[in-house]
């Protein structure tokens, strides 16, 4: 490993005999600000948390903390000094008045890694390559390190999340459970970070159970699963997932808003939504993952508006069950299956949308899913542009279908298609082909389409063309 898990530092007992838990007695009052230091160099027993005797973890300071009662007008800081820091055990950072509590790491580099430079050598989920490529971008700007040896490394059960900033968080790869594990809490528990904390080899890079996270910014690279929301309130704007083993993000409830995210080069999707969830995934990137871009099942509901979903292993986007997801404007590209699939009863809008080039069908729809494509560009596919199988429904009003070798769209088994005034050209085989007691209607369509049936006859089974 990069880093030493050989030398622990334990910290102190808790009020149960929780080793490195918080759980004070609240013994004292606080009415203004408070600083307290801890370095690489201070000692929980002999040092008193001050600049000139500062303690060794930040689990004795946040013991003291709980020694006290904040008054409305009073805040805290925690110093956390330049170095690396290696623990035994978890960090409860959870406090009644957490919202005034600030943990600082000691500097950080002149320019923060962005998505573009977390890519793990060019290789996909967590591998000793992609884990030591990512570890030495990362420990180049933060000159705060915290190694977790321990089940768990940073906990929120109880009270308020303290700020967090400057901060690379660490964990011991399978054996820890999550880097940030927020459980509980009061109703208006809440996290907030700066951006300038980042989560690697963890189980489970963040996760949100209960209550609620605000962590614009934060970065989560080489873990199990990146990101977990099971319930709560998750707001992650800007978030960077990387190279993580499995999902980049798994979302089985709650609501999680990642606008202008990053999931890339994941061993599985770049983002799974199932059972109630709502994700909120748009102006985002979702590329390179080795499964699709996004996966919605379920009664997930995901908005992915103006997203890019490009470079998967297999498709761009899949919504399945009664799922619904949103694609308005959204690009899906050189995926190596479809570039969107709908089953089931899922409901699907991918309206102005491009679907270019994928390795499979363009738009590829099944059961009972219905989809709305206005206006979008379908086009450059090896097999058809669109597939409808029934009793599926598209509408796609003005659409552009073009290019797709395999023919422009197929529609058998009693799927239907609302073509009207749509432009289709330059595909290979036949432009329209319905079967199956499939319908199409080609209302002010192109008119040098090759069209099976005819228009305005039956026939391949009870197919029909409307002109």
């Amino acid at each position: 490993m990069p880093w030493s898990q050989i030398t622990n530092i334990k910290g102190p007992p808790g009020e149960k005999g929780e080793a490195g838990l918080a759980n004070g007695s609240f013994s004292k009052l606080l009415s203004s600000h408070l600083d307290l230091y801890v370095s690489t160099t201070g000692d929980d027993t002999t040092g008193d948390g001050t600049e000139l005797r500062p303690w060794a973890t930040p689990h004795r300071a946040m013991r003291e903390l709980f020694a006290y009662i904040m008054t409305p007008e009073a805040s805290a800081t925690v110093h956390i000094a330049d170095g690396q820091y290696t623990f035994s055990e978890p960090l409860e950072i959870g406090h009644p008045n957490g919202e005034r509590i600030k943990v600082l790491g000691g500097s950080v580099g002149s320019s923060k890694p962005s998505s573009s430079d977390l890519t793990g050598n060019a290789e996909t989920g967590n591998t000793a390559g992609s884990q030591a490529f990512n570890d030495a971008v990362l420990a180049g700007y933060y000159n705060t390190r915290w190694q977790f040896n321990a089940p768990q490394a940073l906990l929120c059960t109880s009270g308020n999340g303290v700020t967090l900033d400057q901060i690379l968080v660490r964990g011991a790869g399978q054996t820890t459970n999550a880097g940030l594990s927020l459980k509980g809490g009061s109703v208006n528990l809440g996290i907030n970070y700066s951006g300038n904390v980042a989560f690697c080899n963890c189980s489970v890079g963040v996760g949100v159970a209960a209550r609620s996270l605000k962590a614009p910014g934060i970065q989560i690279v080489n873990c199990n699963t990146g990101l977990s929301v099971s319930g709560g309130t998750a707001e992650l704007d800007s978030l960077v997932v990387a190279n993580c083993s499995e999902q980049g993000i798994d979302c089985s409830g709650g609501y999680l808003q990642a606008i202008m995210a990053t999931s890339q080069r994941n061993g599985a999707s770049g983002v799974r939504a199932y059972g109630a969830a709502v994700v909120e995934f748009s102006y985002s990137n979702c590329s390179l993952n080795n499964g699709d871009g996004i996966e919605a099942r379920g009664a997930a509901t995901v908005t992915a508006n103006s997203s890019k979903l490009r470079n998967q292993t297999r498709s761009g986007a899949v919504a399945s069950g009664s799922a619904s997801m949103s694609l308005d404007s959204a690009q899906l590209s050189g995926n190596q299956m479809d570039g969107l699939s709908a089953g089931e009863h899922a409901t699907l809008s991918a309206g102005y949308g491009q679907i270019l080039s994928n390795g499979q069908v363009g738009l590829s729809l099944s059961g009972c899913a219905t989809v709305k494509a206005a206006g979008a560009s379908i086009s450059s596919h090896p097999q058809v542009g669109v597939s409808v199988n029934g009793p599926a429904y598209l509408d796609a009003f003005g659409a552009t279908i073009s290019s797709n070798t395999g023919g422009g769209v197929s529609i058998q088994q009693g799927g239907a298609a609302y073509l009207v005034q749509a432009s289709l050209y330059g595909n290979g085989g036949v432009g329209i082909k319905v079967q199956g007691d499939g319908y199409v209607d080609f209302t002010g369509g192109d008119t040098a389409v090759t069209l099976s049936p005819a228009a305005n006859t039956l026939g391949n089974g009870r197919g029909y063309i409307s002109r």
